[in-house]
């Protein structure tokens, strides 16, 4: 066998590897045990795939579970390729791929905003008025939020016919909801058929108050209330999301799915090869949709899992999923055998616990390649009196590990939030530095979803909810309903918040278009260029049209420039348009075609579409081609019609100037060629020009109202020299901080909301900033604020406190951790303390059926297999009130390899070892 090389780019498969790597044609299920180096070997796939049998990068789809999990994937291919264009190759999670189809393919409107589960119960306790505050706080209310949510997801697939055997969120109609609803409907003389109950869903709006009252009058249960005001809810909360342009992550997946499944014609791509990680989290609709992407012919689909971890029934997934891919994969079932990381003491541990406990073939378990043998202090049970006690003698472990093993990493493994709470507290008063994964996730605190939304805006000022959560976060409202109906207000007036801060005396965007093109010349203008970069490329040509009024006043200008870089040979994914143009054109020199262009412009205002992009590269052609230091300072009034036709056309799926001629029915052509699309800007203008004239009354009306003008006043002042002072700096590169703009720019904001009171501490924040300027931003420290946000902005949004915790993680120097089981999945660490694992909480003792049972098991096999090198395992004899305990059942085929002590047993034998040689 050869053994897998970790610390080389190369990769060295063993003989279990190769079939894997190799594994063509057809369904593969690929069994993959904790350790046994499948990172590596997904990443080898992509390479043999691509050199030896051909398959291009683009045609390749590899699905994780997780979006930490891709990120991991992404750095292990950045890692092993020198090929560029691997990039390719889409790397993300279920739910990444989905939302990239519905936004790319239209499916939902682009500016469609993805709400969590924070925003879903706002908006379901606006529909009655409740306490957001009261109803977060206790779990019946909170979870009663989410059955509507979860009954308006089910009633969604109910009118979609969507099959029983991949449908999710099931248990939204409970089956108290369906006895109520029979009952109702036998009222009816109707029996509870799908298309009845459907029928009652969509009138439910105007009949609830009717069947609350029949209820009423009937002596019926209140379980029947209660289901009524269910269906209700979950209408009205469907119908919000369809008014506002909002989704949430169920609402993807469906969406997705329902598009697949419906394309006759072919619209959406379906790939030949596609590889999917952990797939025993996922549920039957993510499976179903990955079907829906496969190729009808020459596929290969190999599925990677291990069903010793499957640990997320609560999401939707089941145990059962593995059991129906392996008869799909029939003859193609593949096992990595050989693990890598762990040490044959502690694989022998793991397999005995898979094969006695959770019942696996022992055939199927892995190898080991790592003889080490076990120390003194590999392996041990720790026994303490109380729970108490437990806690200070894990203390006192930990303490004898951070001077036995200084470089090596712990983690306290718990079964609960509230275990988590108190593990922290006691190594607080310790004094001992941990991070903490547990419970509320730091991203998901309102302070910083407040700091992110400021970097939203920056980088569009179109995001509905970013605002929404920059008025509640500056207390213009009560509520977070209140912000969100405020903002929604705006748009539906064709108002951005940001025109509160760009202008004053309620003057606004639409206004100021309207005002300057009819009152004044514009000059309408395009570019084509070498390449993106519109720091180093080079403008090629310069096309641009005077309008006042929307008609053309004047010539028109066009010419080519000489450039020493190569154009490029495709350009929207066509081959280059301009390229036999520019071959055969009469070209002028950089100098000499953009002095001729700003003689052309005068002191005019400037329009184009996307015009950042043309504004932006032709700034830095003239600073670098005739020493003009600033194109905003003498040119300061730019139009953009992509930003003015998504706030006049909001109901649009996409703005792209081709789209939009043939959507608005305009004369032009988009072609690539700037004077082509110079002319058919203009057609766009005067259609803009006529909605204004329009949509401006309207505008003006809503401005007046006194309310209205307070709100954005003191938007403007709280939050416009902020916003501005970025925006003024949004391009520059080279931070005078010495720290990336990014991070500059959210410490700014962070201090300014601290000292004006609008936030508490965030008591985590040096960790995610640490991150962005360690970890995300590496490498691209000198870009400017744009660049950054541009990259990353979608990163931040999906960026969880267990990413921080990964070992490839740089910025975090903590050595010691705390986190539950759940959220230390796919994490690592060389010494793992599994806390209070006792009967009656593995398994619980709140179980009622066997399966319950078994996935406490399977948890339990999660946080084992999570050590590296040392494993503990801790539990107390007696509980607070004097009760007897006792060691957890699942651990009795294994307690043999352990050393069964107590903490002062365990130190007593092991401490001497640890002061002979503290760098073992």
């Amino acid at each position: 066998m050869e053994k897998h090389d970790y610390t080389a780019h190369t990769f060295i498969a063993d003989d279990s590897q190769i079939p894997v790597i190799r594994a063509k044609g057809g369904h593969y299920l690929v069994l993959s045990p904790p350790g046994c180096g499948k990172t590596g070997c997904l990443t080898e796939r992509i390479r043999w795939a691509h050199d030896k049998e051909g398959v291009a990068y683009d045609d390749m789809l590899c699905l994780t579970f997780t979006n930490r999990a891709a990120r991991g994937m992404y750095q292990r291919i950045d890692e092993a390729f020198e090929d560029a264009d691997v990039k390719s190759v889409f790397v993300g999670n279920i739910h990444r791929f989905c939302s990239q189809l519905l936004y790319n393919h239209n499916i939902v409107p682009i500016q469609t905003s993805v709400i969590d589960e924070d925003v879903q119960m706002s908006i379901i306790c606006s529909f009655s008025g409740a306490d957001e505050d009261k109803v977060k706080s206790e779990f019946r209310l909170s979870n009663a939020c989410f059955e509507v949510v979860k009954c308006s997801h089910y009633m969604w697939q109910v009118r979609h016919n969507v099959p029983q055997a991949v449908r999710v969120d099931a248990k939204g109609i409970s089956s108290d909801d369906v006895t109520a609803f029979r009952s109702l409907l036998q009222q009816e003389d109707k029996p509870l058929t799908p298309a009845n109950m459907l029928n009652l869903y969509e009138q439910i709006e105007n009949t609830a108050d009717d069947y609350l009252q029949l209820i009423t009058e009937k002596g019926f249960p209140q379980t029947y209330t209660y289901a009524i005001r269910k269906l209700l809810r979950a209408h009205q909360y469907e119908r919000y999301k369809q008014e506002n342009q909002l989704i949430d992550f169920t609402d993807i997946l469906l969406y997705a799915y329902e598009a697949l499944r419906n394309d006759t014609e072919g619209i959406y791509r379906k790939y030949h090869w596609i590889q999917v990680d952990e797939v025993q989290d996922l549920t039957a609709l993510q499976l179903a949709i990955i079907d829906l992407v496969t190729a009808d012919q020459d596929y290969t689909v190999v599925y990677l899992g291990d069903e010793q971890q499957a640990i997320f029934s609560f999401m939707g997934a089941k145990i059962s999923t593995l059991d129906e891919l392996k008869r799909r994969c029939l003859g193609h079932l593949l096992h990595l055998n050989y693990n890598h990381r762990s040490p044959k003491y502690l694989l022998d541990v793991f397999n005995t616990y898979a094969s006695q406990q959770l019942r696996i073939d022992a055939d199927f378990l892995p190898l080991s390649t790592n003889q080490d043998r076990a120390q003194p202090d590999s392996l041990a049970i720790i026994s303490s009196r109380s729970v108490y006690d437990e806690t200070t003698d894990m203390v006192s472990l930990i303490n004898y590990l951070s001077v036995a093993y200084p470089e090596d990493r712990t983690a306290v493994v718990v079964l609960s939030n509230t275990d988590a709470d108190m593990v922290s507290e006691h190594l607080d008063a310790a004094l001992i530095r941990h991070f903490k994964v547990s419970g509320v996730d730091v991203f998901s605190l309102p302070q910083v979803r407040l700091l992110f939304a400021h970097l939203s805006v920056l980088h569009n000022e179109g995001y509905f909810l970013s605002w929404a959560q920059l008025f509640a976060g500056f207390k213009l409202f009560d509520n977070s309903t209140s912000a969100r109906e405020f903002v929604r207000e705006l748009f539906l007036h064709y108002i951005y918040p940001s025109d509160a801060l760009l202008y004053e005396g309620g003057r606004t965007y639409i206004a100021d278009f309207y005002e300057t093109c009819s009152s004044e010349e514009v000059v309408v203008f395009d570019t084509e260029t070498t390449g993106l970069d519109v720091f180093e490329d080079d403008i090629i040509q310069i096309a641009a049209v005077k309008l006042r009024n929307g008609e053309q006043a004047g010539e028109s200008f066009n010419i080519f420039i000489e450039t020493t870089k190569e154009l490029p040979e495709v350009v929207g994914g066509q081959p280059n348009p301009i390229k036999e143009a520019y071959d055969e054109a009469h070209k002028y020199t950089h100098a000499e075609a953009l002095t001729l262009f700003m003689e052309y412009i005068g002191s005019d205002a400037l329009l184009g579409h996307n015009v950042n992009f043309d504004y932006n590269i032709l700034d830095a052609n003239l600073r670098r081609y005739l020493g003009i230091e600033s194109l905003k300072a003498e040119h300061p009034h730019v139009f953009d019609t992509l930003k003015i036709a998504r706030i006049l056309e909001p109901q649009l799926q996409k703005y792209k100037l081709e789209y939009l001629l043939e959507r608005l029915n305009l004369e032009g052509e988009n072609s690539h060629n700037a004077f082509d699309d110079v002319n058919a800007t203009c057609s766009l203008v005067a259609h803009c020009l006529r909605k204004a004239a329009d949509v401006l009354p309207l505008q003006q009306q809503f401005l007046s109202k006194s309310q209205t003008m307070d709100k954005l006043a003191r938007l403007r002042n709280v939050y416009g020299d902020v916003y501005n002072h970025a925006m003024h700096h949004l391009r520059d590169r080279g931070s005078q901080s010495g720290e990336p703009a990014l991070v500059s720019e959210l410490s700014k904001f962070y201090k300014m909301l601290l000292k004006s009171g609008y936030i508490t501490e965030i008591p985590k924040l040096e960790y995610i900033i640490r991150y962005i300027e360690v970890d995300m931003l590496q490498g691209e420290e000198n870009l400017s604020l744009e660049e950054q946000l541009s990259r990353h902005v979608i990163d931040l949004t999906t960026l969880k406190e267990a990413d921080l915790c990964g070992d490839e993680v740089q910025s975090l120097t903590e050595n010691v951790f705390v986190s539950t089981i759940h959220k230390a999945k796919g994490l690592e660490f060389e010494n793992v303390i599994v806390f209070d694992v006792v009967d009656g909480r593995m398994p619980n003792h709140y179980n009622k059926t066997p399966a319950e049972n078994e996935e406490d098991s399977r948890k339990l096999y999660v946080a084992l297999s999570r050590a590296r090198k040392r494993l503990y395992i801790m539990h107390s004899s007696q509980n607070d009130w004097g009760y007897a305990r006792y060691l957890s059942p699942f651990v009795n085929c294994i307690k043999p390899s352990f050393q069964y002590q107590t903490i002062t047993e365990f130190l007593k034998q092991n401490t001497a070892i640890a002061e002979q040689d503290p760098m073992q």
